[in-house]
């Protein structure tokens, strides 16, 4: 009965805490079930995903079992859960830590599924930290923290084991293979991670539970918790992406290694195909004259790599050979001198195919290779093609240099070194291999990425993930703080304000004590108004670091970005801006009031004029001349009229072609307003970008070759409408740009 009671009396976060431990020890029995029954469902989730293993599942029921627990206040239960929950994940991570065998992963159940398992029944490493920090949990509730509240360890627990659980999630849903496994290890199954998350938030109910005995009023604990799983997650993502990166260049290296040898088999096939081609022309039409032969393999030896083309008689003497430059001590000399050579000379004869040598000395110097093709014409040896090839030239001719950059490129034949390429500081534990056959023999190419390579193709995301995740932690812990000391002078303000009608209704004839206190009201919300200009400018603060920090990444390390990088760093600098928007409302809104320039009727060629002032010192550097016919006065805002000219001739001579830059600036009235052009003969504008170029922060060239924020056309359309104008443009690349806008005769104001 008093199990029963316990759960009538319990509030909102107790029954979170119930249904998130009594999720848990479902999913534990179900896994087990389905281990039982060989339930792959219960198991995998799908086929190909990593099962959830039997001590994982033991795991989640007890750890349900323990929160269910606490959730009733049966606290040696929970702890006894507990003290099941921790031996488990921390004899795991004693097997990994010390690469020992404790006999625990299979002792209940030979497992049957080991997709992407280690060791097969042994959890992932990462699930056993998780299981440990869940038990020291469960043992902890009896202890006592002198000093620090209970709720704030039970956040930081709760947090943490969310933020393990998410990672692993994130990487399912992403394709980011190492956020659910770390190196080769056991990876941490889908619902695994979803179970993680699960008792996550019931530790976190249980945080908000005992906060409400602890803390009278707003939880101290949520900046605490809330900047924690930040950083953690933050720090596990880049944990998980700094081993992505490493896997990416493992598997380039391997897909390098595949390339360099196909491009060298490639080259080789090819110059034996034309050695054969060459044997087959004998074949059919008879022994040519020395003279034809010769041309031949002229042709034939243009191609890089060939050290000699000879003609081999049936007495195994060099008869004929090309080019002869280079090569005279080898006419006339026995080819079979040498063992190697013998044995492929025989060996072709006997075969009557193509037999190739390993690698020798060359009579010629270096180290080669001998291809020899036997000729027989109606079954009458006459000899052989032999084709002399030395390694290092036909190497360096097939490989160029920008295709091996940043690698060291090894070549073995018989286990022999006979070619290698960089000698960059290797990374010895990334190596990529592979085989290069052409008809009998085989060379094996080994493929080593240096360090100057690894930093040019690392992303540097993780840094940057690391870097954003712990300022928005700090952000966040701030944010939070400030919004909880604003929730707190609320309070303090609400309070004041029901003491006040109680002292108006018992003291209704102490009118002199009432204006005091309508005062003092009013002094209230005066502070509080002051209070949230305050703190909406401290938050800025941070803000500014964050965007500042992120802009000053991107501009550093532009060209070590990848497109996801890029791109995530877009994401952040937005995200920013639209938080500084929020900041920005909040401002504007304590100062109501504030008046902006009024109209007045406006001389055009006096603003010009202040423009080009403005402008003399670009107008001098790029010895650019700006005319102008004579010019309205129109109703406007002198100061925003002058910005406008100012952007749109200081636009017309930055975007300069090769010619000196010319501008004329004309109006020309029509029914109820003046129109104005911009004329100048710069780089021109192709018609795609008209419109877009009016959009904020839109360019079409980098910041490198011309400056600028891409904020001054927009602006200039700000201002054009703000007057009740119009803005457009007329424009072909190469060939110049008009700009038209319209200004009203009469005075025309827009909101904006």
């Amino acid at each position: 009965m008093m199990f029963h009671d316990k759960l009538r009396t319990l509030s909102l976060p107790g029954f979170i805490i119930i249904l998130t431990g009594g999720f848990a020890v479902l999913l534990g029995l179900s896994v087990l079930i389905g281990w039982y029954s060989h339930n792959i469902t219960l198991i995998q989730v799908r086929p190909n995903f990593v099962p959830m293993q039997y001590n994982t599942a033991l795991g989640f029921l007890f750890s349900g079992m323990g929160i269910v627990a606490i959730a009733v206040s049966r606290l040696r239960l929970a702890q006894a859960c507990g003290a099941v929950v921790a031996v488990i994940g921390l004899l795991t991570l004693i097997e990994y830590i010390f690469g020992l065998d404790l006999k625990i992963d299979q002792l209940f159940m030979q497992h049957y599924v080991t997709v992407k398992t280690s060791n097969p029944g042994r959890m992932a490493p990462n699930t056993a930290l998780t299981f440990s920090f869940s038990g020291v949990f469960m043992l902890l509730q009896a202890k006592v923290f002198p000093g620090v509240p209970r709720s704030v360890v039970s956040g930081i627990f709760g947090s943490v084991i969310i933020a393990l659980g998410m990672v692993p999630l994130f990487g399912y849903l992403t394709g980011v293979e190492t956020a659910y496994g770390w190196g080769y290890l056991t990876r941490v199954a889908v619902h695994t991670a979803v179970g993680f998350i699960m008792l996550g938030l019931g530790i976190i109910a249980y945080t908000w539970h005992i906060s409400r005995r602890e803390d009278h009023g707003t939880p101290r604990w949520i900046p605490v918790v809330a900047g924690i799983s930040v950083l953690t997650i933050s720090v596990l993502l880049w944990q998980a992406l700094t081993a992505n990166d490493t896997k990416k260049l493992r598997d380039n290296t391997r897909l390098e290694a595949g390339g360099y040898a196909a491009i060298v088999e490639t080259a080789m096939n090819d110059r034996i195909s034309m050695l054969v081609q060459l044997a087959r022309r004998w074949q059919q039409e008879g022994r040519p004259s020395r003279e034809r032969w010769q041309h031949d393999a002229e042709v034939i030896s243009r191609q890089d790599g060939y050290q000699a083309i000879e003609w081999v008689d049936p007495s195994y003497h060099v008869r004929w050979i090309v080019p002869e430059t280079g090569n005279e001590m080898v006419r006339n000399m026995p080819s079979a001198f040498e063992e190697k050579r013998h044995l492929a000379l025989d060996k072709a004869r006997e075969r009557r195919d193509v037999s190739v040598t390993s690698a020798i000395k060359l009579k010629q110097g270096g180290t080669g290779f001998l291809v020899y093709v036997p000729i027989f014409v109606k079954n009458q040896f006459e000899g052989f093609i032999l084709g002399v090839f030395q390694i290092n030239g036909l190497l360096e001719a097939v490989l160029p240099k920008k295709v091996t950059a940043g690698y060291t490129l090894e070549l073995y034949s018989d286990q022999n070194e006979i070619y290698r390429r960089g000698n960059d500081p290797l990374l010895v534990n990334i190596r990529g291999e592979a085989n290069i056959n052409f008809y009998d023999t085989q060379w094996h190419i080994k493929i080593s990425p240096g360090y100057a390579l690894l930093n040019r193709q690392e992303s540097h995301l993780s840094e940057v993930i690391l870097g954003l995740g712990a300022m928005m932690a700090l952000l966040l812990a701030l944010s939070i703080h400030f919004l909880q000391s604003t929730r707190v002078h609320a309070a303090g303000v609400l309070a004041a304000n029901r003491r006040l009608r109680e002292e108006v209704v018992v003291r209704k004839r102490a009118e002199l004590n009432l204006e005091k206190q309508a005062s003092s009201l009013v002094r209230s919300n005066t502070e509080l108004e002051q209070f949230a200009y305050v703190a909406s400018h401290d938050l800025q603060e941070p803000l500014r670091m964050v965007t500042s920090y992120m802009q000053l990444l991107e501009k550093r390390y532009k060209d070590k970005l990848d497109v996801d990088a890029s791109e995530f760093i877009g994401y952040a600098v937005d995200g920013a801006a639209r938080m500084k928007l929020l900041i920005t409302d909040l401002l504007t809104y304590s100062r109501v009031g504030t008046q902006v320039e009024a109209f007045a009727q406006v001389d055009c060629e006096t603003v010009l004029n202040g423009a080009l002032a403005n402008l003399s010192g670009l107008i001098e550097i790029e010895q650019a001349k700006v005319t102008h016919d004579p010019l309205p006065k129109v109703p406007g805002a002198a100061t925003q009229l002058l910005q406008l000219f100012q952007n749109l001739v200081g636009n017309a001579i930055k975007f300069r072609g090769s010619e000196a830059p010319r501008v004329h600036i004309s109006a020309q009235t029509e029914a109820k307003s003046w129109t104005f052009q911009v004329r100048d003969n710069g780089i021109g504008i192709a018609p795609e970008f008209h419109n877009r170029i009016f959009a904020v922060f839109q360019r079409l060239h980098d910041r490198v070759t011309y400056e600028g924020t891409g904020i001054g056309l927009a602006l200039c359309k700000k201002i054009i409408e703000r007057h009740g104008g119009d803005i457009w443009l007329e424009s072909e690349l190469g060939h110049g740009t008009v700009f038209y806008f319209t200004l009203p005769n009469k005075q025309v104001i827009t909101d904006g």
